[in-house]
């Protein structure tokens, strides 16, 4: 029995009107120390839930987790969309790491005494995503109406955010159940 040397990846066959395959693009410590910041976000929804444990806040864990992930994924695509050495996208991205910092920050309390600086920050990071979207598009590396229909819905996301965010006392209260048995006696939540 001969041992084969493994001679690394073979490359699929392309056809001849096939686009020619894209170029390696390098990763700039810009770009790790971001997601480092996104991997300390991560690691605060682990803290959110350790305080304390339940159905109710397993809830809000995961909803803190799908935003910071809808964050992370959205960052990578457009970051794509950018040349690697680009100033522009070293300055997006290093203005998003110090809002990420901060939505790291308030997040174990996003529910609470830190949502409003939890929902401005994350709003904060949305609104540089989208220029960035924008930026991209103009120079023709995504397009427009596939921008202006996430735009839309980003927004009404982020809006819903800050609402939530405001809201104090006993609106709060209804939504997260903590007047349901005053409710219940007016007969308003058997309704």
């Amino acid at each position: 029995m001969t041992a084969d040397r493994w001679a690394g990846p073979v490359e699929p066959e392309r056809s001849a009107d096939a686009d020619p395959p894209l170029a390696d693009r390098a990763t700039s410590s810009v770009e790790l120390l971001w997601d480092l910041v996104f991997v300390f976000a991560v690691t605060q929804v682990t803290t959110l839930l350790a305080e304390r444990t339940g159905w109710e806040r397993f809830g809000e864990a995961m909803l803190a987790l799908a935003i910071v992930w809808w964050a992370w994924s959205a960052f990578v695509w457009v970051s794509n969309a950018f040349p690697a050495d680009s100033l522009a996208l070293r300055g997006y991205l290093l203005t998003c790491t110090l809002l990420i910092f901060i939505v790291g920050l308030a997040l174990p309390h996003a529910f609470g005494a830190n949502g409003l600086l939890f929902a401005g920050a994350y709003t904060a990071v949305r609104l540089v995503h989208l220029k960035m979207y924008i930026d991209a598009s103009a120079q023709g590396r995504a397009a427009r109406e596939a921008i202006t229909l996430f735009a839309v819905t980003s927004l009404a996301g982020m809006a819903l955010l800050l609402g939530g965010a405001l809201v104090s006392g006993w609106p709060r209260g209804v939504v997260d159940g903590r007047h349901r048995d005053r409710l219940r006696r007016t007969g308003v939540a058997d309704a």
